[in-house]
């Protein structure tokens, strides 16, 4: 866990229980070494991530009695959970994983935050609990098995991730976001304290709403701007992460360090519209452009990872946080801009009979497999496996619990919970912190995204017009370059990339082959129609390299304790 936490190391033990921290300082770099306790030590906590309204929690606690020994933003928790409870998570505005341990009842709440910027994976067996940032931390024990469960392996080529409460390990789970689960006397349960809802609707003009955004997303940086180190913004010339530094820039004395990504391939390069930005807000700016030898990056992808994970935009992610970590230990960015303020092309389409399937037919569109396919590929073992595993409830719970009685803001919903959640936070997140830089999203505010969700539908999607009142309310901030423009999307050069072979000679090999997955004709006739060009397949095939340079990582290897070696020409 050194890469999460490189800047020290704290260890809490009392009879049975321990808590261990590998901490990245970010606030109070001196003094807030974990874990951290209450007056009498009674109460300990070791938490991942920020809390970004610590200033003001810690006036208040003060004011009502409390001494906290630091000036960290983690102490604020343990005193919360003295005057609150397990409820002291609903006043904490921030990104974190937290465990803290009761020591007078023997009793320990886990907790995640709103939409799962920190992850917190645990296994249960036996009455003990095992509990880490990474799956990785947990089989180290060697107490809990690295099997896989099947049913983890087909949400996965679905959806190009393994979403929660599911792991690719069957032994081990995944807390939800903006979940609790407590444990006590060996048993645990788990209680959901915040979802966002879409009734309340305002019915000011659009232009006191656009204000109204304008400052949540400043108050939102505001916050996020506390640090006692470097920080900056990754750039990547869309509106959300453009509106994000013409944020910081608007509240900082000092020029913002802002790196962007830039590709050899002109379809998808962006780094002009990032450069536009950059000009335009004097920033310290520093650009990196990817060719094919970023395949060279795939093995310690894998690793860090440790699930299945094949949205490929995560590799560009990967070389642009080594880029930044460089130059600061923390960087802003403009996750969650689509998800809150309605910026996919499936938020402007018309509502079909079964809006559902909308979400469905998007994923399809994405070139990964979609349920016909995954039927045409899996063996007759591997199927069977499966028994009655329904991939449609991870996004058909969401879709039928949410409040809206919009059936396409349902959809949206739906990408909050899952998508962002599940893909593009996860992949901020292990990107960003395998190169030891903390990533902070004031689109993922909560209440800020909780004020995108009051905003009346036809607001935010004006006909096929997507994010239409964000981008009215930042077009003063902007280059109109970068808010006219139409929406690309984090993509890399995927057809380009896989050309060297890599895939072939993974795919091919009978390794692979012979695990009893997928059938070994459909396997050959993907990879020979993609090489001969006579189908496009780059994404299928980039989804089952990643599956099997996981299992080759974490399956084969007991240990798992590097990246594996491959030939990439």
């Amino acid at each position: 866990m050194d890469h999460r936490g490189p800047d020290s190391r704290g260890v809490f033990a009392d009879d049975g229980i321990a808590l261990g921290v590998a901490r990245l300082a970010v606030i109070d770099v001196d003094g807030g070494d974990q874990p951290l306790a209450n007056e009498d030590g009674s109460v300990v906590v070791a938490c991942n991530g920020e809390i970004y309204n610590y200033l003001e929690l810690t006036e208040e606690l003060r004011g009502r009695g409390h001494h906290l020994r630091t000036a960290s933003d983690a102490e604020v928790i343990v005193h919360l959970y003295e005057e609150l409870g397990d409820a002291c998570v609903a006043r904490l505005r921030g990104m974190f994983a937290f465990a803290l341990w009761d020591r007078r009842k023997r009793r320990l709440l886990l907790a995640r935050d709103r939409v799962g910027k920190k992850p917190l994976f645990y296994a249960q067996r036996d009455g003990a609990l095992w509990f880490a940032s990474e799956p990785r931390a947990i089989l180290a024990t060697g107490q809990v098995p690295a099997d896989v469960d099947h049913r983890a392996i087909d949400l996965f080529l679905h959806y190009q991730c393994v979403p929660a409460p599911m792991s690719a390990f069957a032994a081990l789970r995944k807390l939800r976001p903006a979940h609790t689960l407590a444990w006590s006397g060996g048993a645990i349960s788990t209680r959901r304290y915040w979802k966002l809802s879409y009734r309340d609707r305002p019915a000011p003009p659009e232009e006191e709403l656009c204000e109204r955004i304008r400052d949540t997303l400043l108050e939102a940086t505001r916050l996020r701007l506390r640090s006692d180190v470097p920080l900056g913004a990754l750039l990547s010339g869309g509106v959300d992460s453009s509106a994000v530094v013409a944020a910081m820039a608007q509240q900082s004395a000092e020029p913002i360090k802002t790196f962007s990504i830039g590709f050899d391939v002109d379809a998808f390069d962006e780094s002009a519209y990032a450069r536009e930005v950059a000009t335009q807000y004097g920033t310290d700016h520093h650009e990196l452009v990817l060719d094919a030898s970023a395949m060279e990056l795939v093995p310690r992808l894998v690793w860090h990872y440790g699930e299945p994970f094949a949205d490929s935009s995560a590799l560009a992610t990967f070389a642009l946080s080594e880029l930044a970590s460089r130059h600061v230990t923390v960087a802003l960015n403009g996750d969650g801009g689509d998800e809150s303020f309605c910026g996919y092309a499936r938020h402007a389409r018309s509502v079909p009979d079964r809006p559902i399937q909308l979400h469905y037919a998007e994923r399809r569109a994405h070139q990964y497999f979609g349920e016909e396919e995954r039927a045409d590929i899996y063996t007759p073992e591997f199927a069977a496996s499966l028994a009655d595993h329904d991939w449609r409830t991870v996004v058909e719970e969401p879709y039928f619990a949410s409040d809206s009685t919009d059936l396409v803001e349902r959809t949206v919903d739906v990408d909050v919970q899952t998508y962002l959640s599940e893909d593009l936070l996860v992949k901020m997140d292990i990107a960003t912190m395998a190169h030891s830089l903390e990533a902070r999203s004031p689109f993922c505010d909560h209440e800020l995204m909780q004020l995108a969700a009051s905003l009346p539908m036809g607001t935010k999607v004006d006909g096929m017009a997507t994010k239409a009142l964000l981008k009215r309310a930042v077009r003063d901030w902007l280059p109109d370059s970068v808010v006219d423009r139409p929406k690309m999307g984090f993509m890399i050069p995927m057809a380009d990339w896989l050309a060297g072979g890599l895939a072939a000679n993974v795919l091919l090999d009978p390794r692979s082959l012979e695990r009893g997955l997928f059938r070994e004709d459909r396997v050959r006739d993907i990879v020979g129609q993609h090489e001969s060009g006579v189908g496009e397949h780059q994404y299928r095939i980039w989804t089952l390299l990643m599956l099997e340079l996981w299992f080759r990582t974490y399956v084969d290897s007991a240990t798992a304790s590097a990246p594996v070696t491959l030939s990439v020409t």
